[in-house]
Formats: structure tokens, C-alpha cells, sequence
């Protein structure tokens, strides 16, 4: 495929990157395994670099399929405002509800087993108030009034929970889906703007220092408690640079299509070569932040709001620049891994809850549950062992790739046919 004359090329490599971010995210949240050995804990410890990325390469993405004429001074939205907002809405909302609706259930039926100890004690109203200045567990745990929980229900139905500094409510990992939800409003704004600056670069040195700016202004004046850690982990503002700064790298990507200078050979070795020397440097400074500074938290502020823009930028032009996968059945299946990303972000939650009691059920007495129910479950008492944990990643993806085409692209297809006037 010659990138350089199709205009509306489909980058496979970007299907398979974005679907690896996703599985990254999966295994960061649900890796938590006492017998594992601690090098896979280390290797998936910087969950913060996989979500912006994936924010970064939905800019991108976005730009490159809903702009036409890109890199040149005619570029324009393909589609009316707002039938591009509804058919954002309609992708991201079904996953959302759904995966919301499938969590509370879940966490209602937690007491009924008790598989855990502490099941017994599981509600929709505890949550973890967000702090990253060493406050102890104990003291981060709260459990939301009546007016917190409505209160809590209605920004989740809107997609606006994210925007809630002091904890994350119900299905935790949709708060990237909150922040995604308001990057799409913002695109029909920035996206041709963006494309008609005269120097892309500067407008990124600028926007990397607008990024900076909350962090730093946080590290020295607070304490990093809540509502601040929580305000520099998901507001919507704050992370909007790294959405911004994705419809900068769709620019600049196709300003050097046009020139005819993408990187050849030598320049991806090089590119390669750097990309590596970069995250050797970051994770072996987190390590020196954490083991003999204590400043942890500097660090992963740091690390997680700005301070790396670039470098995952760069990693998503690398890849975008990687020779293109033709073989037809590695291209249909690249669509369909994926199309299953957001899924993941949604739903592998709700399906680790229920793979960890099941897989510790098995390992206790499970022939008791046939003839006595409750001894059954008593007798889950194994800590899981993670040699089963490949299970559970490829079960996630099964159901989040059939989630998507046979429940949400439905559901998707429904409300763009009743709202979009053709």
C-alpha cells in the first residue's frame, strides 16, 4: 500500500497498537497475583503510559479519518458537527451503561457467595479517595452518602464521572471513556485549527507546557492529596494535550507524506534506538525516585502528566510508519481486535471479579457445590495461582470482541439510524 498517494489509507498497525495498550491496561489492573514472579509485576507497572498513548492515538486516528485534504491549507471536517459527535456517542455510551449495569450487579451478588472475606462487606458505595502522598489505605476509604450515590449515578449516565476529583464510582476504568467522551467534543474545534498552523512543532513545545503547568504548580503547593491527585489523574482539561497533541502528530505525519519525507530504514533504527534509550531512562529513574529518594509520587506525576508527551508521540509515529500488514485475514482480524479496545477498558473488570472467584472456587472443593453450597464456597480459601491468568486475558478478549459486534455496533447502528438524518 503507497501511503503516500492514499488519502484514506488504514493503518493495520495501529488496529494491533492500540489493542496491545488496551491488553496493557487489562494486565495492569488485574495482575495482582502473590506468587508471580516480581520482573511481570515491574514490566506492567506503568499503566499511566499505555492510557496516554491510547489518548494520544485516538487523536490521531480521529484526525485522519474525519478530516479531509490533510497536511495541505484546505483541510476540512468530512462531516457535520454534529453527526460526528452522535456517532461518537453512540460507540462510547452502549459500553459505558452496560458495562456500568454488569459491574453493580456483580458487586450485589458479591455478599450472596462470598468467595472473599471481605465480599461480605462489598458495596457500590465504597470507594478509594484519591491521594498519592503515602496517606495509608485505611484512612482513604469512604463510603458515599445517598446524595453522593444519586449524584454519582448521574454523571455516569451522562459520561461525566470523570470530571469527580475525590474517587472513581462503580466500573473504575470507565473514567477513560468519561475523558475520551470529552476529547470527541472538543475535536470538531481544534481538529482544523490545528491543521492550519503555520509551525505544528512550536504549537506542541507550547501545549507540552501547558500540560506541565498543572502538575507542577500542584507538586509545589499541595500535598498531592485529594482533590489534587485525582484532579491530575483524570480531569478532562488536564489530559486534553495528550488528545491534542495526537491531531498534532496526524498533522505532521501527513505534512512529511506530502514532502515525501517520511523516515526511511536508517531514520526507524534511529527512532527505534532512541524509543528504547527513552523508556530505559524513565523507568530507571522512576526506580531511583522510588527506592532511594521516596519521592514516588514526583516521579509518576511528572512522568504521567507531560513529561513523556513526546516520547509516546514518537512511538506512535514509529508505528505508524511500520511496513502495513496485506495478508486479508490478518487485516479482517486486526479490525476486530481492534475494534474490541474499548471493550477492554469497559469490561475487564466486571470479568476479572467474576474469573478470580471462580478460579479459587475450583481450586478449593468444588464438587461440594452440588450438594452443599455454602461449604463450597467456604472452601475457596487458595490464594489463585496465576499460571491461569492467560485464561482470563483470552476469555476478556473473546467476550469484549464479541461484545462489540453483536451488542454495542447494534446498539451503535440504532441510535445513528433514529438520529442522523441521511
Amino acid at each position: 500500500m503507497d501511503k503516500s498517494l492514499n488519502e484514506k489509507q488504514h493503518f493495520v498497525t495501529l488496529e494491533w497498537f492500540r489493542f496491545i495498550l488496551s491488553l496493557y491496561i487489562v494486565i495492569f489492573h488485574t495482575f495482582n497475583y502473590k506468587d508471580a514472579p516480581p520482573i511481570i509485576r515491574e514490566i506492567f507497572d506503568t499503566g499511566f503510559f499505555a492510557t496516554s498513548s491510547f489518548f494520544i492515538l485516538s487523536g490521531f486516528i480521529l484526525a485522519h479519518v474525519y478530516l479531509k485534504n490533510k497536511g495541505k491549507s484546505d483541510v476540512a471536517l468530512r462531516e457535520d458537527p454534529k453527526d460526528f459527535l452522535i456517532k461518537r456517542f453512540a460507540n462510547l455510551w452502549p459500553i459505558h451503561i452496560i458495562s456500568m449495569i454488569i459491574f453493580i450487579l456483580i458487586i450485589f451478588s458479591l455478599p450472596y457467595f462470598s468467595v472473599n472475606p471481605k465480599d461480605i462487606a462489598s458495596s457500590i458505595r465504597n470507594v478509594t479517595l484519591d491521594a498519592t502522598n503515602g496517606a495509608p489505605y485505611e484512612e482513604l476509604k469512604h463510603t458515599m452518602s445517598n446524595i453522593e450515590l444519586i449524584l454519582a449515578y448521574i454523571m455516569n449516565i451522562f459520561m461525566v464521572h470523570s470530571w469527580n476529583p475525590y474517587y472513581m464510582t462503580f466500573n473504575f476504568p470507565t473514567w477513560s471513556i468519561s475523558t475520551l467522551f470529552f476529547f470527541y467534543l472538543t475535536f470538531p474545534y481544534f481538529a482544523v485549527r490545528i491543521h492550519k498552523m503555520k509551525n505544528p512543532y512550536f504549537g506542541l513545545f507550547v501545549l507540552n507546557a501547558i500540560y506541565l503547568t498543572p502538575v507542577a504548580i500542584c507538586l509545589i503547593f499541595t500535598e498531592m492529596s485529594y482533590p489534587e491527585a485525582g484532579f491530575l489523574h483524570r480531569n478532562p482539561l488536564v489530559r486534553l494535550p495528550e488528545f491534542l497533541s495526537g491531531i498534532f502528530l496526524c498533522y505532521i505525519y501527513h505534512k512529511n507524506r506530502l514532502k515525501g519525507t517520511l523516515p526511511d530504514l536508517k531514520k526507524m533504527l534511529n527512532i527505534f534506538i532512541i524509543i528504547i534509550l527513552s523508556l530505559t531512562i524513565m523507568k530507571y529513574w522512576m526506580y531511583a525516585m522510588i527506592h532511594y529518594w521516596n519521592s514516588w509520587n514526583i516521579a509518576y506525576h511528572l512522568l504521567h502528566n507531560g513529561l513523556i508527551l513526546t516520547l509516546e508521540m514518537l512511538i506512535i509515529y514509529f508505528v505508524i510508519n511500520l511496513p502495513d500488514i496485506n495478508k486479508e485475514s490478518l487485516v479482517k482480524l486486526s479490525l476486530r481486535i481492534g475494534g474490541s479496545s474499548l471493550p477492554l477498558f469497559a469490561l475487564h473488570m466486571p470479568i476479572f471479579y467474576v474469573f478470580i472467584r471462580i478460579q479459587k472456587v475450583l481450586e478449593g472443593e468444588p464438587s461440594l457445590c452440588l450438594i452443599d453450597f455454602k461449604s463450597c464456597m467456604s472452601a475457596a480459601t487458595q490464594e489463585p495461582h496465576y499460571i491461569f491468568y492467560l485464561f482470563y486475558l483470552i476469555i476478556t478478549v473473546y467476550l469484549c470482541v464479541i461484545f462489540q459486534e453483536k451488542v454495542v455496533i447494534p446498539i451503535r447502528q440504532v441510535i445513528i439510524k433514529n438520529t442522523i438524518k441521511k
